[in-house]
């Protein structure tokens, strides 16, 4: 051991110039750490690694996923509220089904990776929103619309400016590792009801769209297969009973037949927030999966509902699983 080395010995001038340099406010970790902290990422204290047995999220690498892991994410009850604004945003501007499933898939993955402050949930969620409108709408529907516009103006709900918006876009981007698209529960339904031998009736393929929004807003469901989700809405769509069910679905089929009747109870604190689902679909689901309706409402939801209802039928169509490569490069 050199005596610059040594533990007895004192620092030497360089060691304490070095010292300090590292930690001035102009080092490389130190700005890390500021545009961590513009993006709402909690950036944990150094810590050992843990051995992980879970498979990392889709287009997450294994290191990010366990310092995630590490130090907790938002809380769900924070998660599932903006999910419920974002069903609305999406239903009330008419936009495909497809863009709100892969904005909530791309909120979903980055939180699995990345522990986020909840006060910046609502920057990630429209950051996230806005990679989904450019990789699923076409630029004519974009500019028709004035989505762009319409997601500017939210910024006077939060604390937060476009630039940030796109900052954190960059951000979701690079921690996803540019795959924007992964095997969602609407995708998975889809090619289900493609495949299906036997037509189903119209108000049956109503319902199981239904059950695939309804389970975006519930964190449980996160848990589990997108496969294994639409087993648990295709076993339901059967009309089987639950004492007929196979234990590996017991859970999902109980976490919809627990949102459903959230979505339908007036003193729930859910009954508020998720009004775009019950406008959506309150005149076309069969009994005893009704909802309830309001006939005097006129909101955007109400106004584009045919519209969005009408995609559900010969629109069946699976979403690809490995979409252009020039598509998932927009920023």
């Amino acid at each position: 051991m050199t005596a610059s080395s040594s533990p007895l010995m004192p620092p030497t001038a360089l060691q304490r110039k070095r010292r300090r340099c590292t930690e001035s406010d102009g080092s490389p970790a130190a700005a890390r750490r500021r545009h961590c902290s513009e993006l709402g990422v909690v950036t944990p204290s150094p810590s050992p690694p843990r051995p992980t047995t879970a498979p990392s999220p889709a287009g997450v690498s294994s290191s990010v996923a366990a310092a995630a892991a590490s130090t907790g994410s938002v809380a769900s009850a924070h998660r599932d509220e903006i999910v419920a604004a974002i069903l609305t945003i999406t239903s009330a501007l008419g936009l495909a089904k497809e863009t709100l499933h892969i904005c909530v898939d791309l909120l979903d993955r980055y939180l699995a990776a990345v522990p986020t402050d909840a006060a910046h949930l609502e920057t990630l969620s429209i950051a996230c929103l806005w990679i989904a409108v450019k990789f699923t709408e076409t630029p004519e529907t974009i500019a028709a619309k004035s989505i762009k516009s319409i997601l500017k103006r939210r910024r006077h709900s939060g604390n937060w400016t476009w630039a940030q918006i796109l900052r954190q876009e960059s951000e979701i981007l690079r921690v996803l590792e540019f795959r924007i698209i992964s095997p969602t529960v609407l995708a998975v339904l889809q090619r289900r009801l493609h495949d299906a031998t036997v037509q189903l009736p119209t108000e049956k393929i109503h319902l199981a769209y239904y059950f695939a929004d309804l389970l975006l807003l519930k964190h449980q469901a996160r848990q589990y297969d997108s496969k294994v989700l639409v087993d648990a809405i295709w076993f339901v769509l059967e009309g089987h009973r639950m004492a007929d069910v196979q234990p590996s679905l017991l859970a999902p089929v109980v976490i919809l037949y627990l949102a459903h009747r959230d979505n339908i109870n007036p003193r729930h604190p859910v009954f508020k927030t998720w009004f775009a689902l019950r406008c959506l679909y309150s005149s076309v689901l069969p009994a005893p999966w009704t909802v309830p309706s309001n006939s005097s409402c006129a909101c955007r939801v109400c106004e584009h509902a045919d519209e969005l209802l009408a995609q559900h039928i010969g629109d069946d169509t699976p979403t690809p699983s490995h979409p252009p490569a020039s598509k998932a490069l927009l920023a």
